[in-house]
């Protein structure tokens, strides 16, 4: 059961415990951080749970997740406070959106050269 599970899951676990350090890199969790962790979680939770879907667009439910909850660990400082702790967990987030990406091309295509190709 690990086997199956672990490729999701340790990239999300990465990505939040680095996002929650970074949050309390100042020894407490403002609401700007604490409305981006959650907005970062529900990408995490949305892209592990929804499965890839076949046809040509398999990976635009994980993809597009993964693209909405970096969006919005963006747009909760601009609206809140912008922190230097903030601009680094949208970098998280972002980075996450690329990987799920990177992810989605390499389990639909075959090979995986020429989709990764096409993500970066």
């Amino acid at each position: 059961m690990i086997q199956k599970y672990a490729a999701a899951l340790l990239p999300a676990i990465v990505t939040l415990l680095g996002a929650l350090q970074l949050a309390i890199a100042n020894g407490i969790v403002d609401e700007t951080e604490a409305g981006q962790l959650i907005a970062l979680f529900a990408g995490v939770l949305i892209t592990w749970v929804v499965p890839l879907v076949p046809g040509r667009w398999a990976g635009a439910l994980k993809t597009g997740a993964a693209i909405v909850a970096a969006v919005a660990t963006l747009i909760v400082p601009l609206l809140i406070g912008f922190t230097w702790q903030g601009l680094l967990i949208f970098a998280i987030a972002a980075l996450s959106a690329l990987a799920t990406e990177i992810g989605v091309q390499l389990r639909t295509d075959t090979g995986g050269r020429h989709s990764l190709k096409a993500a970066l």
